[in-house]
């Protein structure tokens, strides 16, 4: 579970929005993790690609994110993840 404060939100077009970029920082520090844990070792951001689908709302709130191995491939490890409510809205 991820909590986003009242600072969290994208203020400058829209009050209790996610912003995209916190939820981005959210899913990239997710990805790492994971994947460190899975080669037991360093594992350095190569590209990152957040594709926003619609608002994250209400902010401030609770929110759920998780992150999977989709595959490897060529010694790169190809991370997925998701950013929702918790209850089948994907964000």
């Amino acid at each position: 579970a991820v909590y986003f404060g009242p600072y969290s939100s994208n203020g400058d077009v829209q009050i209790n929005v996610g912003n995209g970029g916190a939820i981005s920082a959210v899913l990239d520090l997710l990805t790492a993790q994971l994947a460190q844990l899975y080669v037991r070792g360093r594992t350095p951001t190569m590209s990152l690609f957040v594709n926003m689908l619609r608002p994250a709302v209400p902010v401030p709130g609770v929110f759920k994110a998780e992150t999977w191995v989709e595959k490897e491939e060529g010694g790169r490890i190809v991370m997925k993840a998701e950013f929702s409510n918790g209850e089948g809205t994907v964000f």
